[in-house]
């Protein structure tokens, strides 16, 4: 049935763990049925507000949370433009289930929409003229002010340009390709007609013109950057971005008291007041100590002088060019391919702006506006604090702040601690994975020494930055005066409107934190995560703490991926004492508080009445294996079939999100390359997968890549390269032994990073990793190492023959 489908029902299953609280453990088979179920039939999950598990048992020796009712629709009701809000209201005195309720929603009503620059326009052979003629503006004022305008002034003339050549695109591009269809039919009964050959030449011109043209447009609005080739089918693009509309359209909100809001200017209002708060409110921080600096190095005269080094048109032109065409445009709709495709117009003015603010160390307020883009945590977002604010930020502003970010990354491979593996250069997010994993080991053995591992979540990191802290460290770390007063002056003089449904609401000065979207932010936050490294060092010199077992020849307290913080020590309650000390110091000075229903300790080893002193003190919830650290699993034992369900349902919910239907072969073949290895690729360097879950992920990637029916060729015959016959996917385990081949490599080459260094003194004491023996309990993963290592030695005959 091609029918629009909306399913509303108690179903009696759950698609994944998340959706179950406490009771039994779920297996593998329990979710494979509903989940398969699902995907075959092209049905997702819609949004909802209200409750997120559906279902209690009423028992009070046993009591049990589930996502039993659900709501489901398909592909054809998203094609229909059908909007809707789901709202599951609390279960009462009646039911045992949460009643769900759907709304049947209106077409919002059109607004206004602010200016876009697309893509498409650019390919016109009369884009050229339109942009020179808006372009030759005599405006006076400083040259960032005379740049704003010539923008401004531009836009109606690209205004004019679009609706005389590209409006309604897909109607035009179907009139052509009619209109070259009438004029072949005409050529076939009259081919000697000259006027009729020429005009069937001019009208196949246009009718490709403006398919391209479509497809660009769809191309954009749709997002799909990663599909750099392979399917050229306008309507997969056209489905996508009614998708996409769809899943970004905010129709309902529960505000704190509990009502719920279904009006876009009360929604928005209500985004717009908790932003306000978030971002537009100062917050008050005591001073720092400006000797915790000294626990670290500072930056050398070499690289301050690198830093201040005046700043070229060349460039000013490289930044504006290493921008991605396809990403998101500021307040003023320009998209980074204007700039490049008019440069030979534009660039000098840009160029001219941008050096007159590294020059005066001013910037116009207006070239710092931002657009704040709501992206939902999950497919249950009722409150405002279940989104995301990414800042879209103008294309000039990138330019300015990608210049800085460039030079500032030397700086950060010398200041940062190498527990920090986020935004440096030669350190990797798979580092931290690995020796966080070999901490938590042995976890749930009852007889080993006291330890424990404290899993910090950080509330709203990047927002929460106070600006009078951000401006202390980098004194701090002594960055150049000139330097440090860019940094302040692109932060201090930001703003914000809240982007919702298609249209702009609010505006508010930022008084702190950092923006999402911005170049220089990742750097910028990793010198203040580098303020609490340093901290926690200067800390841990004293005589009270004791060291996580392991951990004291190399000083290891925490690791860092940004603001993901991770921290150990012996299970003692000084050691915790004093850890609990570095972050609430840290909080005062900074402003980074930490969100304790988030966050959790790990412990083992530790007799009743200090552990319940350390709980006492922490008023973190106690975890269980495993844990999710960085999105991914670690586990005190080998890793269960069930735990890869993450990794599994991240590539079953890629392939619900395309639809299938609308892709050629070519085009479905080239999103599992792209996109599904892509997603495989970041968790096949961290685990050796089992043959069960291999198996689960090339069952799922045969039935796209043949639309769910039946496979005409092997699976293995399909990961062959093409001059052997094949279509050049990977195979799922050989890549998974490439890839730890590689880690063997590096432990091999004895990389300066924290995790190999670990391995070096813990498991090789300064030896060769090619005469290491492991023992029966080290970790799955050293095993393996091992066992890939003496493959390799017997393919080449010897160590010395294979390096």
């Amino acid at each position: 049935m091609n029918m629009p489908w909306l399913i509303l029902g108690d179903f009696n299953c759950v698609k994944s763990p998340t959706e179950k609280q406490l009771g039994t453990t779920l297996t593998w088979y329990e979710l494979k049925d509903f989940a398969d179920c699902c995907l075959s039939l092209g049905l997702n999950d819609a949004p909802t507000t209200g409750c997120y598990f559906t279902w209690y048992s009423n028992s009070e020796s046993n009591p049990v949370w589930c996502k039993l009712d659900r709501v489901l629709y398909n592909n054809e009701w998203l094609e229909a433009g059908l909007l809707y809000n789901v709202h599951f209201s609390p279960p009462g005195c009646l039911s045992d289930h949460s009643p769900g309720i759907v709304s049947i929603i209106d077409p919002l009503a059109s607004q206004p929409k602010p200016f876009r620059f697309f893509n498409m326009w650019a390919d016109h052979q009369d884009f050229m003229a339109t942009v020179e003629n808006g372009w030759n503006l005599n405006v006076d004022g400083t040259a960032q002010f005379c740049l704003c305008r010539k923008l401004k002034a531009l836009k109606g003339h690209l205004k004019a340009f679009n609706n005389l050549h590209f409006s309604h695109i897909s109607v035009r591009a179907k009139d052509a390709d009619l209109a070259l269809q009438d004029a072949q039919i005409q050529l076939e009964s009259d081919p000697e007609n000259v006027t009729i050959r020429d005009s069937v030449r001019e009208l196949r011109k246009k009718a490709v013109f403006l398919a391209e043209a479509e497809r660009h447009f769809y191309y954009q609005k749709a997002k799909l950057h990663f599909l750099k080739m392979g399917d050229r089918n306008t309507k997969f693009f056209h489905d996508m971005v009614k998708r996409n509309a769809a899943k970004s359209s905010i129709l309902a909100i529960t505000k704190t008291d509990g009502t719920t809001i279904t009006s876009t200017m009360e929604i928005g209002q209500e985004f717009v007041s908790y932003f306000t708060s978030l971002l537009g409110t100062e917050v008050l921080t005591l001073p720092m100590d400006n000797a915790v600096f000294n626990w670290g190095p500072k930056l050398s005269s070499e690289l301050a002088l690198e830093l201040c080094r005046v700043v070229t048109p060349e460039e000013v032109k490289q930044a504006i060019f290493h921008i991605s065409d396809n990403k998101a445009p500021g307040p003023d709709g320009y998209s980074a391919c204007f700039f490049k495709r008019a440069w030979h117009i534009v660039g000098d003015q840009i160029c001219t702006a941008v050096l007159d603010f590294f020059r005066s160390g001013r910037l116009l307020r207006q070239l710092n506006h931002s657009i704040i883009a709501l992206v939902p945590k999950s497919d249950h977002y009722p409150t405002v604090a279940d989104y995301w604010p990414i800042s879209c930020c103008n294309v000039i502003y990138k330019a300015i702040t990608k210049i800085i970010a460039d030079r500032l990354a030397p700086a950060l491979e010398h200041l940062t601690d190498r527990c920090q593996a986020a935004f440096v250069g030669g350190r990797s997010i798979t580092d931290n994975i690995f020796l966080a994993q070999e901490m938590v080991r042995q976890y749930t053995r009852k007889r080993i020494s006291p330890r424990c591992t404290i899993n910090v979540d950080l509330r709203k990191t990047f927002v929460s930055v106070s600006w009078t802290f951000l401006s202390q460290v980098l004194h701090g770390y002594g960055f150049p005066p000139i330097f440090i007063a860019w940094i302040m002056e692109c932060v201090s003089t930001s703003s914000f409107s809240v982007a919702l449904n298609g249209s702009l609401h609010g505006f508010f000065a930022g008084q702190k934190g950092l923006r999402q979207g911005d170049p220089m932010s990742p750097g910028i936050f990793l010198l203040c995560m580098e303020y609490f490294s340093r901290l926690i060092k200067r800390k841990t010199t004293d005589s009270d703490f004791n060291f996580h077992p392991k951990c004291e020849k190399l000083k290891i307290t925490h690791l860092l991926f940004a603001d993901d913080l991770m921290m150990f020590s012996r299970g003692d309650l000084p050691s915790v004492h004093i850890l609990m000390e570095c972050l609430q110091e840290f909080r005062d000075v900074s402003g980074l508080v930490v969100n304790t229903s988030k966050s959790s300790i790990f412990t083992t080893g530790i007799e009743n009445n200090m552990l319940c002193n350390i709980l006492a003190r922490i008023e973190f919830t106690r975890g269980e294996m495993p844990v999710r650290y960085l999105d991914i699993p670690l586990a005190a034992q080998r890793l269960s079939v069930r735990d890869y369900s993450p990794f599994v349902d991240q590539i079953a919910n890629s392939i619900s999100r395309w639809v299938a239907k609308s892709l050629s072969f070519a085009g479905r073949l080239e999103l599992i390359r792209s996109v599904i290895q892509g997603v495989e690729c970041f968790w096949l360097q961290i685990f050796p997968l089992s043959a069960a879950v291999v198996e689960k992920i090339h069952q799922l990637c045969r039935n796209f890549l043949w639309n769910s029916k039946r496979a005409p060729v092997a699976w293995e015959d399909i990961c062959h390269p093409k001059n052997e016959g094949g279509l050049g996917i990977r195979h799922t385990q050989t890549w998974n032994v490439a890839l730890l081949a590689r880690v063997l490599w590096n432990i091999h080459r004895k990389a300066d990073t924290l995790w190999i260094q670990w391995v070096d003194a813990v498991y090789l004491k300064g030896g060769s990793v090619w005469d290491w023996q492991p023992k029966k309990d080290d970790s799955p993963l050293l095993q393996r190492l091992a066992e890939i290592r003496n493959r390799i030695i017997t393919a080449f005959g010897s160590p010395e023959a294979a390096i």
